[in-house]
């Protein structure tokens, strides 16, 4: 799957801020993505370096009185179904990270990138059971099985990416998403293929190829309304609309755990034991794409290579 750049949408006020993360950054990356984090993974040194208990909201207020451009920093987690008020400062980083790498996606899309995936597997000669639901992990200090609704499969190591983790919840709120409307236009308007409108409300619209679009937004409003509001009118062009409320979204899958404070990145769990670890919307950092790919990264440097 080629991958191509798309840059940022911060303003220069926002950018400059960026600026100051790199080391807030590194010590982000190092002691919780590119490891399993335990509850001591941060000291006092560096949960003061990644803002300690100031949150999130306090970021954009000390940024500017103007709130459109405290919209560019707390926007986001508010779409993502967070409250920036119990969001860290530390969230902020990934305007930092934005900034300096800039943001991806698969050039054809993402069917792509599950293409990529499926090829790889096949090259790896990974068994890939479909038509199967998993039931619950068994495991133990020296052995570990997954108890599905055809058979019990026996394993030495089990990695759980699927939504919900097994065994007892942790003690955190499940995310409530925000709203979606999908909607299928006519014609291509010529929009890129990633919108994030920071007006009142804010707004996201993505699409794989132009045509299709998803938009998520927090208001009663047609969200095609509110869109003409930042001078994107793409009502003459839906040919076909479908609207999304929170209550159906939640039970279609896992959205994440709200941030309850700085504490929460503590309690997403990663492993569960020598014979369990946790990957996934329901695990921590979280349920980017990005997030999977750290931590199903650091679970595997954990373990290290497989005996041959």
């Amino acid at each position: 799957a080629k991958v191509s750049s798309q840059g940022d949408h911060g303003s220069a006020k926002v950018s400059s801020q960026g600026d100051h993360g790199s080391e807030p950054w590194d010590v982000l990356r190092r002691s919780t993505l590119d490891v399993l984090p335990g509850p001591d993974a941060l000291g006092r040194a560096e949960r003061l370096e990644l803002g300690g208990r100031t949150p999130l909201s306090k970021v954009a207020q000390q940024l500017s009185k103007d709130r459109r451009l405290r919209g560019l920093v707390v926007d986001a987690t508010r779409l993502d179904g967070d409250d920036p008020r119990w969001t860290p400062a530390s969230e902020a980083l990934w305007h930092y990270v934005e900034r300096t790498f800039g943001r991806w996606r698969p050039v054809e899309g993402w069917s792509s990138f599950a293409d990529a995936l499926e090829t790889r597997l096949v090259e790896r000669k990974v068994e890939v059971r479909t038509g199967v639901t998993a039931l619950e992990v068994e495991h133990s200090a020296d052995s570990a099985r997954v108890v599905t609704d055809h058979d019990t499969i026996d394993a030495d190591v089990v990695v759980w990416c699927a939504g919900n983790v097994p065994g007892s919840p942790p003690p955190l709120l499940p995310r409530i998403p925000a709203s979606r409307l999908l909607v299928r236009l006519s014609a291509d308007p010529g929009l890129p293929l990633d919108v994030m409108t920071h007006g009142d409300p804010p707004l996201q619209m993505w699409s794989e190829d132009g045509l299709h679009w998803t938009i998520t937004h927090q208001n009663a409003e047609d969200p095609l309304v509110s869109l003409v509001r930042v001078g994107i009118d793409i009502r003459p062009l839906v040919e076909e609309r479908h609207n999304l409320a929170p209550a159906q979204l939640v039970r279609l899958g896992h959205w994440g755990w709200q941030w309850m404070g700085r504490r929460t990145r503590a309690d997403r769990p990663s492993q569960v034991s020598d014979r369990l670890y946790v990957a996934g919307a329901g695990a921590h950092p979280g349920e980017r794409v990005e997030d999977i790919a750290m931590a199903t990264a650091a679970i595997a440097e954990k373990l290290g290579a497989a005996p041959r």
